[in-house]
């Protein structure tokens, strides 16, 4: 799979540069997205190569489970036969200055959880 800066985005984009210039900062972030090598100035290409796999593989299971979610009303049909007309609907305001894609959405995506300390919190975080 050949990932472009097309498939990032513009967060994912200026993480890999902080990484990039200083990996050995960012060890536990490269760690938690499943590089198992040496992590050093010698090794950036492939750290750089792990974590955008990891960014576009954890992206894409999100928009699948989005999608099981909405089949559950039968909105993923919907969406699917008529694209267009379903993109105010995921996009905050007008449509001036965005292009809704799947980048988008998983963007502005931010769980709300109940305060810390109620019992149905680690119920909402499983």
């Amino acid at each position: 799979m050949c990932i472009t800066d097309e498939n990032l985005t513009t967060v994912e984009k200026e993480l890999l540069k902080e990484v990039k210039s200083d990996c050995t900062k960012y060890t536990e972030l490269i760690l938690e997205n499943n590089y198992t090598g040496v992590i050093d100035e010698k090794h950036i290409d492939e750290i750089l190569g792990s974590l955008k796999v990891s960014f576009v593989t954890r992206r894409s299971l999100y928009m699948k489970e989005f999608m099981i979610g909405l089949s559950s009303y039968g909105l993923d049909e919907i969406i699917k036969s008529h694209p267009e007309e379903c993109q105010p609907l995921f996009v905050h305001g007008g449509l001036e200055n965005i292009l809704p894609d799947a980048d988008y959405l998983f963007s502005i995506m931010s769980p709300v959880y109940l305060s810390s300390g109620c019992s149905r919190r680690s119920v909402e975080e499983e």
